[in-house]
């Protein structure tokens, strides 16, 4: 078993209920989604990142009683990114800064920062979504020694713009791209969406899974030219934040654990699963391994490899 890393960001997050309660300063971002999603697997848990001043230690501490390795967190100076989520009922949301937020440019993880002895120890690491040129830093970082590595993007006005991922140079160095669908057309258009991720992982030389929300999520294994389809995992949803970090991690985690990416997002899926399931991210701490297990089993049998 190796060891895994979550690269991203975290967040404060204050919550507005279609009950109009409000839940303050949760802790978030799409880094502690990844993490809890692969800790709910993998015994051996990184995070890559940057945390503000004011973020707070018990946080943090928090995480360190629960298995997670922080020693890839650095704190900097400046506010930690202060978000309003504001949910309006069948599982939209919109995000919006606070005021008093700090920027992405500085809470942005950053190379640099990590040290070589570190590296060494990672097994396969996700690259959640940052501005282009900050990703291709930190493929460069990790790359080498047979390390796995994902990385997930997203549209972002004025501060990502995904459409720079036409370039399949953008992409080399990634061994699964791992986009939602609305992603997916943003870059790449309304075509066929086999045809598109057929076409993007031959000209990168990766594989991707796009993720699909409730219709699951769509696999290109493109060493074996092979579409498999992976269902859902039926439960009841609260809160739909992270469901697609939880996904990365989960599928991170899978593959470390069994190198086969068909019950990487199968694990992806399960992860995704938990997420879902109550508000915030940190309850994922509670996910029990052995009823993950079960919804893997219950997700795995209805998995279609002849899509």
């Amino acid at each position: 078993m190796g060891f895994v890393v979550i690269t991203g960001g975290f967040t404060l997050d204050d919550t507005v209920l279609t009950t109009n309660e409000v839940m303050r300063k949760a802790p978030g971002g799409n880094i502690l989604y990844g993490a809890l999603a692969a800790r709910i697997w993998h015994d051996h848990v990184g995070m890559f990142g940057v945390v503000g001043d004011d973020y707070p230690e018990s946080y943090l501490e928090e995480l360190r009683q629960n298995g997670l390795d922080l020693s890839g967190i650095t704190r900097v100076e400046g506010p930690c990114l202060k978000n309003w989520a504001l949910l309006e009922g069948g599982n939209s949301r919109q995000l919006i800064y606070k005021l008093d937020s700090g920027s992405n440019e500085q809470m942005d993880p950053r190379s640099e920062l990590a040290e070589d002895s570190w590296v060494e120890k990672v097994s396969a690491v996700h690259i959640n979504a940052i501005p282009i040129p900050s990703q291709r830093k930190l493929i460069e970082k990790f790359s080498g020694s047979g390390r796995f590595i994902t990385m997930d993007t997203i549209h972002i006005k004025n501060r990502i713009d995904p459409t720079a991922l036409k370039n399949p140079e953008n992409l080399q160095g990634v061994d699964m791209f791992l986009p939602s669908l609305e992603e997916v057309r943003d870059i790449y258009g309304d075509g066929d969406l086999k045809k598109i991720m057929r076409d993007v992982c031959h000209k990168a030389g990766c594989g991707m899974a796009v993720k699909m929300g409730n219709q699951g999520s769509l696999v290109y294994d493109n060493k074996k030219d092979q579409f498999i389809q992976i269902p859902i995992c039926p439960v009841e949803a609260k809160d739909t934040t992270g469901a697609g970090d939880s996904f990365c991690g989960g599928f991170l985690a899978g593959y470390d654990l069994t190198g086969d990416l068909v019950q990487a997002a199968v694990m992806g899926t399960v992860s995704s699963s938990f997420a879902i399931q109550e508000f915030g991210a940190i309850h994922m701490l509670k996910a029990p391994r052995d009823e993950a297990k079960k919804r893997f089993d219950q997700v795995y049998k209805n998995v279609n490899t002849n899509y």
